[in-house]
This record gives structure tokens, sequence and C-alpha cells, in this order.
């Protein structure tokens, strides 16, 4: 008599979460499941893409099918903490090279697994404890707007400074200059993320101004290549079931925030008609600056190539590097977390712990704006907290 086979169920697993990371988690993701790379995506490159799907791999043997839905890193952790579904590419997706568009973003689902560029107590959705853990170091940066001041700094006094209140500051801020000083001189106007976004989170805590205070952030209109008025979002707008106010608002992705560093500001159009040309600051991934930046970046190459690149901000005095975030010299980072509820089990268990080992291990590219645990000579406790030496 003939053996009877059975095929094993295909198990599908959900991931959302951070932007941020998610080129070593693409790698790795890859790795866990043993495919040539994902099947399916809303972009040609799925590092950058916001929905991705990876079918025909196995974990432990077992078949499963992964589908990522890269939504932002306070969403992430309310979805998988409080079983909330979101939507992923369906299984009619097409197969790249032919990209995903909108039309199939339509499998509802309860993420299984969350990036986060912070520590679930950094954001409002701490009812349901995630098993958190560390799987690397993110990287950011201030910015500015073609044609500011180079070789200048972001400090703690000038973030909480220009991103509260009316959301601008005299250039003077940075720059020093009395003739910076006056409201009809240069202006320094701060533009941002919105409160799903751990870029944000990790910005607040780090500049010491508080992850849960209202930021002022404006929203630029564009045409071409210039900003032709600033003002804030319109009306109140609802995240993850809570109401900001308008001004509290921001982009959705790094992608639509860094665009605006490619741009010009034309004089006296703006808030305070101010004489001279003004400029947008703000914060976003390493990753997404080298993206609008000519020449080289703390020894990474900027890929923009394009008349209008974006200008860099030191921080605190200290310019980014991977050696400096290392060593304790340049703090603007955070740990990347990958969580999910105490109660996973099985194959999802299995490939959670599996991408864990996975994305430590996956090579920091430039691009990811990643650094490596193992490299790390120095820790904190906290978002924002203190750095401290691992070697003394």
């Amino acid at each position: 008599m003939g053996a009877k086979h059975t095929a094993s169920a295909q198990t599908k697993i959900y991931i959302t979460g951070s932007t941020a990371f998610r080129s070593a988690a693409t790698d790795a993701i890859t790795a866990t499941v043993g495919t040539a790379g994902a099947t399916s995506a809303d972009n040609a490159d799925p590092h950058s893409a916001n929905f991705a799907t990876w079918t025909g791999g196995t974990v432990s043997g077992n078949p499963v099918t992964i589908k990522a839905a890269w939504s932002g890193s306070a969403s992430g952790v309310q979805t998988v903490s409080n079983s909330i579904a979101t939507v992923f590419l369906n299984d009619s997706a097409p197969t790249l090279p032919t990209v995903s568009t909108t039309a199939v973003e339509t499998e509802s689902a309860v993420p299984d697994i969350c990036l986060a560029d912070c520590q679930q107590t950094s954001t409002p959705f701490t009812a349901n404890g995630l098993t958190q853990h560390q799987v690397g170091v993110v990287a950011f940066t201030f910015a500015a707007s073609n044609g500011f001041p180079s070789g200048l700094s972001m400090t703690k006094q000038a973030f909480q400074y220009n991103f509260s209140g009316v959301g601008a500051a005299p250039l003077s801020w940075y720059t020093g200059l009395a003739s910076d000083a006056t409201g009809s001189s240069r202006i320094a106007y701060a533009v941002g993320r919105d409160p799903d976004s751990g870029t944000r989170i990790t910005a607040l805590a780090e500049s010491g101004y508080g992850v849960n205070n209202v930021v002022t952030q404006f929203q630029p209109t564009v045409s071409g290549s210039t900003i032709t008025n600033l003002h804030t979002y319109t009306g109140s707008t609802t995240i993850n079931g809570i109401t900001y106010p308008a001004s509290d608002f921001g982009e959705h992705s790094g992608g639509n925030l860094r665009a605006f560093l490619n741009l010009t500001l034309t004089s006296g159009a703006y808030q305070y008609g101010e004489s001279g040309p003004s400029f947008v600051v703000t914060y976003l991934g390493v990753a997404d600056f080298l993206k609008v930046y000519t020449g080289t970046f703390g020894g990474l190459t900027g890929s923009y190539a394009g008349s209008l690149p974006a200008v860099p901000l030191a921080w605190n005095g200290t310019s980014y590097s991977q050696a400096a975030i290392e060593n304790g010299g340049y703090t603007f980072w955070g740990y990347e977390y990958l969580s999910w509820l105490p109660a996973l089990a099985g194959t999802k268990l299995t490939f959670g712990n599996n991408l864990v080992t996975n994305i430590k291990a996956t090579p920091t590219s430039g691009l990811s704006g990643s650094v490596a645990l193992s490299d790390m000579q120095v820790t904190r406790t906290g978002d924002g907290g203190p750095v401290t030496s691992l070697n003394f």
C-alpha cells in the first residue's frame, strides 16, 4: 500500500511598523525564509517598498508566506499590542518586476510582529506589554533645505525653540550672527513627521523636548523646485485613535519629508516678511537624508543627482558618522526593536526568533542607516536617555 502524503498547511505571517529599518529587515526576511527575495511589492526595490510579500519560503520545513506593511513605529506597536487589523497586499498582487498598486492593498489581517525605532513605553500604546528584542541601532540626522549655511549645528535649545511656539526661529539660532537675529531676517521653519513616526519620537526624546509634547510644524506648498508658501496642516487629525491639533501634524513618510529639502524658498513670501531667503529644518533617518544629499556624509555617499542638495546639521557640535555613534560622540540614534505579544507561538514564533537573529547578522549598509549591536561600544537605557560606555 503506497504511503499517503499530506502537504503542510501554509502559514501566513504579517509584519508591520517602522520604515527606518526596513532595508535591513527586508534582507533578513529573505534570509529567514530562504527565498531569492520579495515576490511582490509596491516598489521595484523592495528595500524601499511600503508593502511587500514573500512566497515560496519555509520556516523549519513549514511553508510560509510573509506579508509586510511598513506603516510607522507607533501604529506598528498599536496594531500588534492591541490586535488591530491593518491592510496588506492580497494574494492576487502581481509578481515583481511588475509593481503592485493600491488596488491590491486589500488583505485585512492583524499583524503578528512589528518593527519600531523606539520602546513601547515611548508610545501611547502600553496597555498590553510586548516581548521586545533589540535588533540594531538606527541612525538619524538633522538637516536643512538647500542653501542653508553649511557647517552649522542643531542644539537642544535650538530644536526646542524652533519646533515649539510659532514653529520658526531666526537664523541666528544657528549662525550666531546679529544680522540673522531679527524677525525680518532669514528664518528657519520647522517641518517634520506625524505622531505615528518613530523618527519623530526619537527626535523629541533626544532633544529633551518630550515625546508627548505638542510641536509646531509647517506644511510647504510646492511649485516646481520652489516652496511658495508655508502653513500649518489643515484641521485636527486623528491617528491611531488619538486626535492631534493641526500644528502638531506632519508627513507620514520620510520620503515625503525629505523631498522638501531639495527645494528653495522665495524671499518675503511667508509668515514674517523676511528680507532674505529662508529655509526649512527637520529630522530624518540617515537613509532618507542620503537620498537628498550630494557628496560624502559621515563616510557614506549621497545619491542625489540634482542641483539643490540638502544640507546636514551636526548635533550639539558633533557630525554624524557610524564610528561616532559606536563610540559615544554622536547620540542622535535609537535602538530598533522587533516585538510581538507573549502569546505568539508555533511557526510564527520560530520565524520571529529566527528573524531577530538574522537582522542582527545582516551587514550594516550605508543606505540602511543602521549600526550593528555588536559594533556598539556604548549603550542607553531608554529613548533619548544618557549614553554610557560598555567598556568601563
